[in-house]
């Protein structure tokens, strides 16, 4: 996705965005809904710890491997893609605290 250098408001960001990070974002808002709406009650408890990144951009890996290391007893992790931009993401989080 693009990052607009100077925005002074989310409205003034979202705006800023072109139609395909919009595609993007939406794209990535159905895997994680679709994720959740398949996933059995109770299936995961006490989840926290998410990240999100793209899979080639290094420092987005990066910090998502910092909060990867923070992790305590039970992980997840989804690999999705490619995107409609053809991008790969990663989205995990940690359960069972």
């Amino acid at each position: 996705m693009s990052h607009p250098d100077k925005v002074s408001s989310p409205r003034d960001y979202v705006n800023a965005l072109t139609a395909d990070d919009r595609t993007e974002g939406t794209w990535l808002q159905d895997r994680i809904s679709a994720f959740w709406e398949a996933t059995e009650t109770g299936e995961y408890d006490c989840v926290g710890g998410f990240s999100l990144c793209r899979q080639d951009l290094t420092d987005e890996v990066d910090v998502a491997d910092d909060v990867s290391a923070t992790r305590c007893c039970g992980t997840h992790d989804e690999v999705w893609g490619p995107s409609p931009a053809g991008h790969t993401y990663l989205y995990a989080f940690d359960y069972g605290h």
